[in-house]
């Protein structure tokens, strides 16, 4: 009898310890917070952030485009974003050495044919703003020219 209450003691204080201990099986030790189902906004494979604003999710959006550079147009000509957005242009020349200026965002990029340039910033103020080339390309240069649109 005394060794079946010797067994049942050791086997409740193994419990009861096992219950009050936390196991951390990751090599590298950290302490996640725990997220009500009301914190979390977003939450995607892509990376979405979690547990923000939303009105700060909405401020940090990102705008893709991508645009090609030839004699003597900007492909797409116009591009429309909002304020607060970021905005990411992948511009490519396809026939000579091109440049994109966009004096409202103090952007001026030099574009090699067949070589991407990648142009980010934030739409930090309204209006329309007029980006160009700014390395002569030919005749008709001077034409050579878009509008970016800030809501």
């Amino acid at each position: 009898m005394k060794k079946i209450c010797f067994v049942l003691l050791v086997i409740g204080i193994v419990f009861i310890l096992g219950c009050t201990q936390q196991v951390n099986t990751s090599p590298k030790s950290s302490v996640m917070p725990t997220l009500g189902s009301e914190d979390v906004k977003e939450a995607t494979v892509t990376g979405a952030v979690i547990g923000e604003p939303e009105s700060q999710q909405e401020s940090e959006a990102i705008k893709e485009f991508t645009m090609t550079a030839k004699r003597f147009e900007f492909i797409p000509s116009t591009i429309e974003v909002n304020k607060g957005d970021k905005v990411k242009i992948t511009v490519t020349s396809i026939d000579v050495t091109h440049g994109f200026s966009l004096p409202g965002f103090n952007i001026n990029e030099r574009l090699e044919p067949n070589q991407p340039v990648i142009i980010e910033f934030i739409a930090d103020k309204t209006g329309e703003f007029k980006f160009r080339c700014n390395i002569p390309c030919g005749s008709s240069h001077s034409n050579m020219a878009g509008t970016l649109i800030v809501n």
